[in-house]
C-alpha cells in the first residue's frame, strides 16, 4: 500500500470515527419491501446510507437474475435471512461500513456464478455458508474484500464456516483469521488466495483458531483447505501468518509468503524464490511463518511444489510436528522449499531461520 492511500486510509478511518448513527432499516420481506427495486437485470436492496439488517430470503425478483446490496453496515441474520441466486452473474454486496453475515447461507447455485462481499469496516462471518453452483459444485469467484480505500480496520474474521466455490479470494487491508473453517475448491485450474496487505493472516490454532479436528478432516485441526486436481493455494501476509494445526490437500502449488509489501508481484500465477540477500526488504513488523503440527500436501493428481518463505528469510519458520509432504517430481530435491532451502536435512547454514523439526519432510 502506498503512503498516499495510507493517507487516504486515515482519513476514511477518521470519517467513520466522526460518522452519526445511522438508521436500521430491518427487511423481513423480500418481496414486497419499499426499498426493492429491479434495474436491468438486477434486483436492488439499497438502503442508501442507512444500515440494513436482513431478514428474509433475498432472490432476484421476476425479470432479473442476480441482486444487489447497498448499505452502510450489513448484517444478514440467519436462518431467516439469506441471499440466493441462480445465475452466472455475480451477486453482489457492497458496504460502507461493516458486513456481518451469522448463521446464513449466500449461494449462486449455478455453477459459472459469483458471490463478491465488499466493505469499507470489519467483515465477519460466522456459522455461514458461501456456495456456489450448489453442494458438489465448480462455480466461479466468491471474493470477499476489504474496499481500495479501506483503512487497516478492515480486518475479516471467519468463524465455523464454509466457502465452496472455484476460486476463493479472501483480501484484507487489516488482519484476516479464519477459525475453525473450511474453503473447497473443484478442478479445473482452481485457486485459493488469502491476503493481508497491512496485518497478519492467522489461519492457524495458535493465533486465532482453535485445535482439534476441524471439517471432517482427519488430522490437524483448526481449518481446512482442500481443492481439485489443478488446485493452488496462495497466503500472503504484510505480518506473520500462523497456519499452525492445518490440513491443506491441495495438487499443485501451495505457497505461504510472510512480511510481503509488494502484493501486485504477487498477484501473478508464480510464487517467486525466497530471497534472503542485502538487497531483499525487511519487515517492519513481526513477519514469522508457524506450521506447528500443520499437514500441508500436495501429494495427489498434478505434481506442484510448497514453497514458505518468512520476509524474504529474514523471519522465522516453526516446523515442529509439521506434516510436509511435496510431490514435485521435476526437482531432484523433492521437498518444500523452506526460507529458500530444499534439501534434507535441513542443515543451518544452508538452511536459515527454521524452528523445529517436522514430523514428515518429504
Amino acid at each position: 500500500m502506498t503512503r498516499s492511500l495510507r493517507i487516504a486510509a486515515l482519513a476514511v478511518a477518521l470519517g467513520f470515527a466522526g460518522r452519526a448513527a445511522a438508521a436500521v432499516v430491518t427487511v423481513t420481506d423480500c418481496v414486497g419491501d419499499s426499498h426493492l427495486s429491479t434495474v436491468s437485470s438486477g434486483t436492488h436492496l439499497d438502503v442508501g446510507s442507512d444500515d440494513l439488517v436482513l431478514q428474509c430470503l433475498l432472490a432476484p425478483l421476476s425479470g432479473t437474475d442476480h441482486v444487489i446490496v447497498n448499505a452502510h453496515d450489513i448484517t444478514i441474520q440467519g436462518p431467516a435471512g439469506a441471499v440466493t441466486g441462480d445465475s452466472t452473474q455475480t451477486n453482489h454486496i457492497t458496504a460502507t461500513g461493516a458486513f456481518t453475515a451469522t448463521g446464513t447461507s449466500i449461494e449462486q447455485t449455478d455453477n459459472n456464478g459469483g458471490i463478491e462481499v465488499e466493505a469499507s469496516g470489519p467483515i465477519t462471518i460466522t456459522n455461514s455458508t458461501f456456495a456456489i453452483g450448489g453442494s458438489n459444485g465448480g462455480g466461479d469467484r466468491i471474493f470477499i474484500h476489504c474496499a481500495d480505500t479501506a483503512p487497516v480496520a478492515c480486518t475479516i474474521t471467519v468463524t465455523n464456516s464454509t466457502l465452496t466455490g472455484h476460486h476463493i479470494k479472501v483480501q484484507g487491508v487489516g488482519t484476516v483469521t479464519f477459525t475453525k473453517s473450511k474453503l473447497e475448491t473443484q478442478s479445473p485450474l482452481d485457486e485459493v488466495r488469502i491476503e493481508s496487505f497491512m496485518g497478519d493472516v492467522l489461519f492457524g490454532a495458535n493465533g486465532g483458531g482453535n485445535s482439534g479436528d476441524c471439517c471432517g478432516m482427519s488430522g490437524g485441526g483448526g481449518n481446512t483447505v482442500v481443492g481439485g486436481n489443478e488446485s493452488n493455494l496462495y497466503v500472503s501476509a504484510f505480518g506473520k501468518i500462523d497456519a499452525s494445526n492445518i490440513n491443506v490437500l491441495i495438487a499443485e502449488l501451495i505457497c505461504l509468503r510472510s512480511g510481503v509489501t509488494n502484493f501486485n508481484a504477487l498477484g501473478q500465477a508464480a510464487c517467486a524464490p525466497c530471497q534472503d540477500s542485502p538487497s531483499s526488504s525487511v519487515s517492519l513488523v513481526p513477519a514469522t511463518i508457524d506450521v506447528t503440527d500443520a499437514s500441508i500436501r500436495n501429494d495427489f493428481a498434478k505434481p506442484g511444489d510448497i514453497r514458505i518463505c518468512a520476509d524474504e528469510a529474514h523471519s522465522t519458520i516453526t516446523l515442529t510436528g509439521a506434516t510436509l509432504i511435496d510431490d514435485d517430481t521435476s526437482m531432484v530435491n523433492d521437498v518444500s522449499e523452506l526460507n529458500g532451502c530444499e534439501q534434507v536435512p535441513r542443515t543451518q547454514p544452508p538452511c536459515v531461520n527454521l524452528i523445529g523439526s517436522p514430523a514428515t519432510d518429504s
